[in-house]
């Protein structure tokens, strides 16, 4: 009996990207750091922003102390940029107030800071989801389910009665390793062939057939 559905945010729920890079890229050159496309940002983004800030600034030059400077200039940038072109993904809504319908509990769990999380999904959202958890202090990243199992206390849900649906190998991997059933979306940061390779259990195209493929799975 499925009783929750738990989604990633960044590339599943909403469109972030273009506000993601343009942020880093903008923390980057102030301490003359190389830009990066905002394509790149599918592949830099998605394991939290610590691994962010190492990505976008690179090996070579890569610091903790650098790394922690880019990163406050990075918050500092996003918070008051984040809903410049961010918006959810056409149709998520509509799948979202179906579920929902359905007496499904939705919930939000991402590598993306807390704060920014919290404010993201409420703004975007409104009171959609029960529960909207990003990544805090003493709880690790995904692919560690740590965060993911106190969602599911928080929710009153077992491993097996929740859905886990993102768009990366992290949120694969992620789902796997709680023992959830895995769905994959195309539309977001990664490709199909990612989201195979790491055991997605199912792979839908549009947020429209979200809500067909849960009621076949609770059939």
């Amino acid at each position: 009996m499925i009783k929750a559905i738990i989604f990633d945010l960044d590339g599943t729920i909403c469109d972030t990207l273009t506000d993601l890079g343009e942020c880093t890229n903008q923390a980057l050159a102030d301490f003359n750091l190389p830009p990066h496309k905002i394509e790149e940002y599918r592949k830099i983004v998605g394991n939290g922003v610590d691994t962010q800030m190492r990505r976008a600034i690179g090996e070579e030059k890569y610091t903790k102390e650098l790394a922690d400077q880019v990163k406050a200039a990075f918050k500092a940038y996003y918070d008051k940029n984040y809903l410049r072109n961010t918006k959810p993904y056409e149709g998520m809504e509509e799948a979202l107030d179906e579920l929902s319908k359905m007496g499904l509990k939705l919930a939000v769990f991402s590598n993306k800071p807390d704060e920014f999380a919290g404010k993201l999904c409420r703004t975007l959202f409104g009171e959609r989801f029960e529960l909207i958890a990003g990544n805090r202090a003493g709880i690790p990243v995904k692919p560690d389910p740590t965060g993911l199992f106190l969602a599911l206390e928080k929710l009153g849900v077992k491993p097996e009665e929740c859905l886990y649906c993102g768009d990366s190998s992290v949120d694969m991997d992620t789902g796997k390793n709680a023992g959830i059933t895995t769905i994959g979306v195309e539309w977001g940061f990664r490709t199909r062939e990612e989201l195979e390779e790491h055991d997605a259990c199912y792979v839908i195209q549009k947020p429209s057939q979200l809500p067909q493929l849960v009621k076949k799975l609770m059939a």
